[in-house]
């Protein structure tokens, strides 16, 4: 009752490219060990995608980690995979 519950919306549909971002990390949840996959997308530039952002693609979440514009033109955006 009355506990804050994290929400998000849908903001546009994108083309990007995406290819694996390197080694992705090892955690323990819940007293397993998991991987979290992670990619990099490079999309047209767009300054109103943030961090606080969740990408979805192919019905698989992910999660925002950074987002670099390289240029003037594109936007790269390192995600990492949600594994709960």
């Amino acid at each position: 009752m009355g506990a804050p519950v994290k929400t998000y919306t849908h903001y546009c549909y994108k083309w990007a490219s995406r290819e694996t971002a390197g080694e992705s990390p090892e955690r323990f949840v819940n007293n397993r060990l998991i991987i979290a996959p992670r990619f990099k997308y490079r999309t047209h530039l767009d300054d109103a995608i943030t961090e606080t952002m969740r990408i979805i693609d192919n019905g698989v979440e992910y999660n925002i980690l950074s987002v670099n514009p390289p240029d003037k033109l594109f936007l790269e955006i390192l995600a990492e995979k949600i594994v709960e």
